[in-house]
């Protein structure tokens, strides 16, 4: 009899830590869920103003094209410019030049 109340016993703690396992992954995947998103909201945008003032450092010295690029966003943007949009843009502006340059040089 002793030895089916021990068996029973650490069945039961068993399933408590089980139960107990379970909450902490749902607890850590929850919270891992917020950081993510939390990342994501302040990533996912560039305040307009900080765009600006990266430009203004350039003064004279950059190039008009990227300056007619960067207006256009700094012009359109209501507060944040957005991340993905910039980023692309920059690139295919980028790509372009590199593309033109190249064929230029033969």
């Amino acid at each position: 009899m002793a030895t089916l109340e021990e068996s029973s016993g650490g069945s039961h703690v068993h399933k408590i830590f089980e139960a107990f396992g379970r909450r902490k992954d749902k607890l850590r995947d929850k919270e891992i869920e917020e950081a993510t998103e939390e990342a994501y909201e302040l990533f996912a945008s560039i305040p307009k103003e900080t765009v600006q003032d990266i430009a203004d450092s350039f003064g004279a010295t950059l190039q008009p094209s990227l300056k007619e690029l960067l207006d256009g966003f700094l012009n359109t943007a209501a507060e944040d410019i957005d991340t993905s949009e910039f980023l692309r843009a920059l690139l295919e502006k980028y790509n372009e030049t590199v593309r033109m340059y190249r064929e230029s040089q033969g």
